[in-house]
This record gives structure tokens, C-alpha cells and sequence, in this order.
């Protein structure tokens, strides 16, 4: 493949099939590709002998890519963009599919995954081959076999892919690209084909000298595009064979006077044509077209006609002015004269423009013979109809003719540029009625649709206006129910067809937008519309409206049958004859009883409310679902049953009363004749306690059997009350009731003395043991008095002394007061019963007590008198010690003492000195005191 690609010779392959040889081969074909700069990247020679796949998948790739799609250009319709490769080969698919239906060709995968993309290559380039609109892009295999087959027996390009390869969820991009690559490849040398067999034919039409030339070439511009590929060795001849002779020699004056003449026709032909030409502009260039289908039409049909009737002979004039001055130029200049230049000197700068766009060179053999010789007039029609074909094809942008050489510049008239004027003024006026007619179609098409979809819309809403206009809704809830449901199904649906409403609302309005010219009716169909669509609203909100005040109502019914239903159950139920055999079995009666009753009045509210709600539809005179008189009659006949209903249950409640109060008397006298009893074996008891804490324990406990008592015995006055009442009115089971109310009342007698008479010993018990602990308590704090007043340490300063002084008073304050719990133990024991009071535990405590407290008296002095004296003894040392200190500071002061120098000095020093006379003289009263104190301490 590089072989075939490039024009670089290659060296000979080495024969043999030994690995050696393998990889020499290789190698030579690798170094090729590295001098055609094909980047191999850690890719061997030793790599492809060996089978690596992905190493050579890649390196086919690569050739593929270097050698048949990198060198691919294509430029964009525009003109402005050049693209290669890939991306030129994909503009390419795109610019030969454009215009196909189904066919839209954005990558390399999926848009080629239905066939279509290459039929249409191969039909835009062989039409004769495909008949493409018998192809349906729902048959994607078929499609792709018949492109395959074609390229395969008709062009010759090998399938390189299956159908299967391609009608994939994810076809392979590259595997396209290389079969896309064959079929651009191969249009691309057909053309060049094409153009070089018609070089040919022309060449060997200019070497028959015998031929006539205007029959073969049958125009100028046919010729000059044959004089194009001409080689140069035949060029004179063949425009020798084309050119005849000039005319002979005439005299000077005629051909002046004729060219005059000429001058004048040209003048006026000239200035005729500009005219039309400018007046023909003014109408194209103007813009104001038809508001219709049909005036656009006519307008189009009527330019047409000016391209086919009123120009054709404005454009042979045209070409008759070009001759006749050139005629004109031509014979002045075989005169010798100077040369005519029309005098609308105002296009001077367009000619020019002209000849800067238009550059036309001839050889210099040819412009010679024009200008020196008296040519043809045929010569100089063809010669005219040469240039015009190559000013006029591609808008001044005709190919230079290198085989000319360069000639003076023939100036164009300024009838040429206003023609040229006229032809973009004709094609702008062209584009803008094809414009203006597609859009005149395309309104035409909304139109058509409009009516279409508004015939439908209408159809539509007056069927189901008539259908909503109906009340059938039926006579129960479950036709009713059934009606709400079809009548939901219709608000479904219109609710829906709200969207296609809008969408033809849309319609009108581009319609509007675009000024369309039937305007008027499509608005006033558009009004009529969106009118059936409001008041299909209307009708379907109102219809809603009746369809639930109808639904309330029979639901309202369906209730009141269902309450009608439920008394009857009731009632059933409240006319047992089972009032209960014992208590618990009566509550439980009761207990559905009051359920029974509870849902009774839940029902009496909902009967209520059903009531209530049910009248408001024999109100007013709006819409009524029903005759009055039957709500009425319904309604009676739900509040007579709720009455009966009513009735039956407050009766048999109070039978279940009078129950249950007979079995609770039994049951409550019952249970206070086993509490009796219960009490009466535990209080018996003669466990009085064995000390303090055991007597107050029993205490609480009695009397927590005292507030029960009391709380009984309220209880038991409220029942023998009510046992009362039932006596007198003489109750089912009276005697009964009577009998046992009186043996329950002599127990209950019983058991108040009995809890007086232990509470009452509980009390001696108390204050024996009261007085047992506060006697030993007493005791035990005058044992540890005395032994704490039996002490020797009395301090040892001053501070400690007074510090024990102040704790001695503390504890004669409490002493006084253990006199008193002493006096008060002996009040206690006079209170004791005799069997306590005469007990030698009570005598012999009381005389201890008493003998304890007199010698803890007498202990207490003596401690006083003790640390009286050793207060007395610190205080004289402290005077003493204090006296020393301030002698030893004025005998020191007095020795350190000069005498002063001034007067004023002097009277300090004598200051100082009487005030430590004055010192010395009040201290004096306190040596004193400490003398008399040392005294008594002494003695």
C-alpha cells in the first residue's frame, strides 16, 4: 500500500521465508513509513513477525489513515473553511447526502447504521445505479446489502463490510472510515476521468485542419474553453482557421463619415438601453409583494416572463452595442484615429471596478490581428460572445488564461456594468419572490392545517357539549358513583385536549404573526373555538356541581339506611332478659351496656347531621336532586326509629342498675364482715413491744388501722344508707338486704372497742420505755460530766485559761437544764399505771439519777475555783512582763539622749521627757493592782 501511494521508489523485498528474511522485509517497510513521517511508537519489527494483533490492527490503522484519509481536503460550501482527514471526509458525506430524506450523516457510527447514507453516495454520483426512493429506512439490512452489491458489481469497490458489521448497537467507526475512504476515492478519480476524456476530445477536434470551426465549436466560448487546453504549437493555427480575412482597403473620408454614423446609432441605442435597464432595476429591486399564495405566483409567473419574453431581446441588444462599438474603435483605429470613448463619464470608477474583477488577455497575435485588420462581423460576434462568457460565468472570477500572453486591457462600456447591475438586481428579486413564495406556502400549509384541526376541535366540543348537556345520573349511590366516574373520565379527557386547543390557539397566531391574508377568518374560527372550549367548561364545572350535590344525597340515604340497620341490631340486643348473677357479671353488662349507649349517641349525632344535611336539599330553589316530600318522609322515619331506639336503652339501664346495686351491697357487706374478722384476729394480740422502737412501730401501725377504721366506717355508712333506700322501696331481695346489714353492724361495734382498748395500752407502753431512755440517757451524760470536770488541765496562758472559763459557763447553762429532764422523769413515773409506777426499775433509776447530779454539782465548783486562780496567776505575769519591756525602752532612750544644740531643740527634748514622767506616773496605779494580785495568788 505505501508503494501504490507514494511516488518514492522501494527497495526489492528479500525473498525467503526464513525469520531473518521476515524481519528484513519488515523493517524496509517500517523505515519507509518513518521517512513519510508515520509516527510507530514502541512498535518492532519483531512485533509483526511475531502475530502481535493489537500491534498490527494498529499498524493497518495507521497506513490507512496516513496514506488514504490524511491526504483528503475538502473546502465548506462557503468557501471560508478548509478541512482534512476525518473531519473533510465527514464534510464531504454530508455535502453528497444533502437533500436525501433519512439520510443524516453526523458521525461515523450510527448514522450509517440503516443503509441509507451509502445508497445515497452511491446515487448522487451514479443516479443510473439506485433508485433511491424505493428504499425505506426500516429495512436497514436490506438497504445495506443492495449499497454493498452495487459497489461491488457496478464500481468495483471490494465489501469490505458485512451488513451484520454495520446494523449494530455500536458499529466500529474505523472499519466505516476505511469503506467511506474507497467510495471518495473512487468518485473522486472518476471525475478526473471525466474532465481529462473531454481534454482529449477537444484536442482532437483543433487537429482537423479540414473541419469547419464555427460547426464544431459552434460559439466563442466554446472556443476559448477549447483554446484553453489547446498546446501551444497549435494556438496560432487555430486562431488563424478561425479568424477570415479582413475586408479590403476603402477610402479615408467614407469611413469616417460612416463611423460617424455609427457613433450616433450607438449614442441612441446606448442611452435607450441605460433607461430601460434603470427603470428595470427600480422594479426588481422593489419589495412589495402579494399577501397570497396566488399573487406571489403570479408575480413569480410574471418574472419569469420578463426572463423569458422582455429580456432575452434586451440582452441581444446588449450584445448588437458591444459589436457596433467595437466596430466603431476598430475602424478608427485602422484609420489612425483617436479612438471613440462613450461620454457617460459618470461610470468611469465601475469601468474600472469592472476591468480589476474581469481581466481578460489574449494572445498577441490574436490582438494584433483585431486591431490592424478590418475583422468580421462574425469574428467580432464570437470574439464578444468569448469575453461576455467569461465576464458573466462565476461572477468575474474566471480562470486566467496562462497560455496567453499579456495584452492591453479592453475597456467596458458603462451599458455593461448597469447590465451587470440588472443581473444582481434580477437575481436578488429572484431569491426574494422564491422566499416570499415558500413563505406564502408555508402559511398556506398552516392554513390548511388550521382548518383541519379546526374542524376537528369543533366536531370534537359540540359532541361533548351535547354529551354533558345529559343528567342521567341514575336513582342509588351506585349508579351515581358510576356516573361521577364516566363524568371524571370525560374532565380527563378534556383536560387533555386542553393541549391541542392551545396548540391551534398557536397556529392562529403564527398565522396572525405572519400576516396572513385570510386573517379575519381564522381569527373569527379561532374565537368561535376557544367560545365551545369555555363554555364546554362551563357546562362540564356545572354538571360536577349537580353530579356531587346528587352524590351527597344518595350518600346521604345509603347512610340513613345503614343507621336504620344498626337500631334494628340494637334493639335485639336491648331486649335480653339477662340482668347478671353476681357483681362482676352485672358490671360487665353495664360496661357494654354504657358502649352500647356510647355508640347510641354517636349514632343520635350522626342522625343529626344526617338530619340537618339532608333538609338543606328541600331548600331554596336551586337544583334538586330529589322530590322534597320523599327527603321529608326519609327523614320521619329515621328519627322514629332513634326514638324507640332511645327508649329501650334508658329501661333496660335502669334494670341493670337496680342489679348491680343489690349484688354490690352483698358483695360490700361481704367484704367488710372478712375485713372484721381479719382485723379483729390481729389486733387480739397482747404483744405491747419489748422496748422503745417496737412500741412505736405497733403505734403507727394502729394507727394506720385507726384511719382505715375511720374511712370504713364512712364506707359503711353510705352503704347501710343506701341498703336503707332499697328497703324502703321496697327492691327484689329486701329482707335479704336487712338481715345482713344488722350482723355486719354488731361485728363492726366489736371490732371500735377493741381497737380503743389497744391503743390505749399501746400508750403505757410507750411512756415506760419514753421514760426508761431518757433516764439512761440522763445518766450517761452526768457519768461523762463528772469525768470530764475530774480533769487537771487548766491551760497554759492566759487566752487557754479564759477559752476554758467560757466552756465551764457553757456547761453549767446545760447542767441547769439536766436538772430539769430530771424533774420532769419524776412527774413522768408519778403518771405510770400502779403496776409501773411501784417497779424497783422505775425507784432505783430515779435515786441513781438523783446522786449522780449532786456530785457532778458539786465537781463543777470546784472546777470554777480552779480556773479562777489560774487566770488571776497568767494575768499577773503579763503586767509584769509588759512593765519590764517599757522601763528597759526609756532607760535606753534616756542614755542614747544628747544634749540639744538650740533652744528650740531643747524645748523638744524637755517635751518628750515630761510625757514619759506622765507615763511613768500612770503606771504607777498599776503596780499597784499587780502587787495586790500577786498577793492573792500567793496566798
Amino acid at each position: 500500500m505505501p508503494t501504490g501511494a507514494t511516488a518514492v521508489p522501494q527497495p526489492k523485498p528479500t525473498k525467503g521465508k526464513m525469520r531473518i528474511h521476515c524481519l528484513e522485509n519488515v523493517d524496509k517497510a517500517l523505515q519507509f513509513l518513518k521517512e513519510q513521517r508515520v509516527h510507530l511508537e514502541n512498535m518492532g519489527s519483531h512485533d509483526i513477525v511475531d502475530g502481535n494483533h493489537r500491534l498490527v490492527l494498529g499498524l493497518i490503522w495507521t497506513i490507512i489513515l496516513r496514506f488514504q484519509i490524511q491526504d483528503i481536503v475538502v473546502q465548506t460550501q462557503e468557501g471560508r473553511e478548509t478541512r482534512s482527514a476525518k473531519d473533510a471526509l465527514l464534510l464531504w458525506c454530508q455535502m453528497k447526502t444533502a437533500g436525501y430524506p433519512h439520510v443524516n450523516v453526523t458521525n461515523f457510527t450510527s448514522s450509517w447504521k440503516d443503509g441509507l447514507a451509502f445508497n445515497a453516495l452511491i446515487h448522487k454520483h451514479r443516479p443510473d445505479l439506485i433508485d433511491f426512493d424505493k428504499l425505506k429506512d426500516s429495512n436497514a439490512r436490506h438497504n445495506l446489502e443492495h449499497a454493498f452489491d452495487v459497489a461491488e458489481r457496478q464500481l468495483g469497490i471490494i465489501p469490505l463490510l458485512d451488513p451484520e458489521d454495520v446494523f449494530t448497537e455500536n458499529p466500529d467507526e474505523k472499519s466505516i472510515i476505511t469503506y467511506v475512504v474507497a467510495f471518495y476515492h473512487y468518485f473522486s478519480k472518476m471525475k478526473v476521468l471525466a474532465v481529462e476524456g473531454k481534454r482529449v476530445g477537444k484536442v482532437r477536434a483543433v487537429l482537423e485542419p479540414e473541419s469547419d470551426l464555427c460547426s464544431i465549436y459552434g460559439s466563442w466560448a466554446e472556443f476559448q474553453s477549447r483554446l484553453m487546453v489547446c498546446p501551444e504549437r497549435y494556438r496560432s493555427r487555430l486562431l488563424r482557421a478561425w479568424c477570415p480575412p479582413g475586408p479590403p482597403e476603402a477610402q479615408v473620408i467614407d469611413h469616417a463619415i460612416e463611423t460617424e454614423k455609427m457613433i450616433e446609432k450607438y449614442s441612441g441605442l446606448a442611452s435607450d438601453l441605460l433607461t430601460w435597464i434603470e427603470q428595470t432595476i427600480t422594479v426588481l429591486n422593489s419589495r412589495k409583494f402579494a399577501n397570497s399564495l396566488t399573487g406571489v405566483q403570479q408575480q413569480l409567473q410574471a418574472f419569469s416572463t420578463y426572463r423569458t419574453v422582455e429580456k432575452p431581446p434586451k440582452f441581444q441588444e446588449k450584445g448588437n452595442l458591444e459589436v457596433l462599438l467595437f466596430t466603431i474603435q476598430s475602424r478608427m483605429r485602422a484609420n489612425n484615429q483617436k479612438v471613440y470613448t462613450p461620454h457617460d463619464g459618470k461610470l468611469v470608477s465601475d469601468i474600472n471596478r469592472v476591468q480589476q474583477h474581469f481581466p481578460l488577455c489574449i494572445d498577441s497575435a490574436l490582438t494584433e490581428f483585431l486591431i490592424r485588420t478590418h475583422p468580421s462581423p462574425k469574428s467580432i460576434r464570437l470574439y464578444l460572445d468569448f469575453r461576455n462568457h467569461s465576464v458573466l460565468s462565476e461572477r468575474g472570477r474566471a480562470p486566467k488564461l496562462k497560455c496567453f500572453s499579456c495584452a492591453p486591457r479592453i475597456l467596458i462600456p458603462p451599458f455593461v456594468q448597469a447590465w451587470e447591475s440588472l443581473e444582481e438586481a434580477e437575481y436578488r428579486r429572484e431569491l426574494a419572490l422564491r422566499n416570499e413564495l415558500i413563505r406564502q406556502e408555508k402559511l398556506e400549509q398552516l392554513a390548511r392545517r388550521f382548518d383541519r384541526k379546526a374542524a376537528m376541535r369543533e366536531t370534537w366540543l359540540n359532541e361533548n357539549q351535547r354529551l354533558v348537556a345529559q343528567d342521567n345520573f341514575g336513582y342509588d349511590l351506585a349508579a351515581v358513583e358510576a356516573a361521577k366516574k364516566k363524568h371524571e373520565a370525560i374532565e380527563t379527557d378534556t383536560a387533555a385536549y386542553e393541549e391541542r386547543v392551545r396548540a391551534l390557539e398557536d397556529l392562529a397566531q403564527e398565522l396572525e404573526k405572519e400576516n396572513y391574508h385570510d386573517q379575519k377568518r381564522i381569527t373569527a374560527r379561532k374565537d368561535n373555538i376557544l367560545r365551545l372550549w369555555s363554555y364546554l367548561q362551563e357546562l362540564l364545572r356545572s354538571r360536577r356541581q349537580r353530579l356531587e350535590t346528587t352524590l351527597v344525597l344518595q350518600k346521604l340515604f345509603q347512610d340513613m339506611l345503614h343507621s336504620i340497620n344498626w337500631m334494628d341490631e340494637i334493639k335485639a340486643h336491648l331486649l335480653s332478659a339477662e340482668f347478671g348473677k353476681h357483681l362482676l357479671e352485672v358490671e360487665d353488662l353495664l360496661q357494654k351496656h354504657k358502649l352500647m349507649e356510647a355508640d347510641i349517641a354517636i349514632q343520635g349525632d350522626k342522625v343529626k347531621a344526617i338530619t340537618a344535611a339532608t333538609l338543606k336539599f328541600t331548600e331554596g330553589n336551586g337544583y334538586q336532586p330529589c322530590d322534597p316530600q320523599v327527603i321529608h318522609d326519609r327523614i320521619s322515619h329515621l328519627e322514629q326509629c332513634f326514638g324507640e331506639l332511645s327508649n329501650m336503652a334508658a329501661g333496660r339501664k335502669a334494670q341493670l342498675e337496680q342489679s348491680k346495686r343489690l349484688w354490690k351491697f352483698f358483695w360490700e357487706m361481704d367484704e367488710a364482715e372478712s375485713w372484721i374478722k381479719e382485723k379483729e384476729q390481729i389486733y387480739s394480740s397482747l404483744d405491747y413491744g419489748k422496748d422503745l422502737t417496737s412500741v412505736l412501730i405497733l403505734q403507727r401501725k394502729h394507727k394506720a388501722f385507726e384511719d382505715e377504721l375511720r374511712g370504713l366506717d364512712a364506707h359503711l355508712d353510705h352503704i347501710f344508707q343506701e341498703a336503707h333506700g332499697m328497703v324502703a322501696r321496697k327492691q327484689f331481695g329486701h329482707p335479704q338486704i336487712e338481715a345482713r346489714m344488722k350482723e355486719v353492724s354488731a361485728q363492726w361495734d366489736q371490732l371500735k372497742e377493741l381497737a380503743a382498748f389497744r391503743k390505749k395500752n399501746l400508750q403505757d407502753a410507750e411512756n415506760f420505755f419514753q421514760f426508761q431512755g431518757d433516764a439512761d440517757d440522763l445518766k450517761a451524760w452526768l457519768q461523762d460530766a463528772h469525768r470530764l470536770l475530774s480533769g487537771e488541765d487548766v491551760g497554759q496562758d492566759e487566752g487557754a485559761t479564759r477559752a476554758l472559763g467560757k466552756k465551764h459557763k457553757d456547761f453549767l447553762e446545760e447542767l441547769e437544764e439536766s436538772h430539769g429532764v430530771m424533774e420532769h422523769l419524776e412527774q413522768q413515773a408519778q403518771g405510770f399505771p400502779e403496776e409501773f409506777r411501784d417497779s424497783p426499775d422505775v425507784t432505783n433509776r430515779l435515786q441513781v439519777l438523783r446522786e449522780l447530779y449532786q456530785r457532778v454539782l458539786a465537781q463543777a465548783d470546784l472546777r470554777r475555783q480552779r480556773l479562777q486562780e489560774a487566770l488571776d496567776l497568767y494575768t499577773v505575769f503579763g503586767e509584769t512582763d509588759a512593765c519590764e519591756l517599757w522601763m528597759g525602752e526609756k532607760e535606753k532612750w534616756l542614755a542614747q539622749m544628747e544634749m540639744p544644740d538650740t533652744l528650740e531643740d531643747l524645748e523638744v527634748v524637755q517635751h518628750s521627757i515630761s510625757a514619759a514622767k506622765a507615763q511613768n506616773s500612770g503606771s504607777q496605779g498599776g503596780e499597784a493592782a499587780l502587787w495586790s494580785s500577786a498577793k492573792v495568788v500567793l496566798h
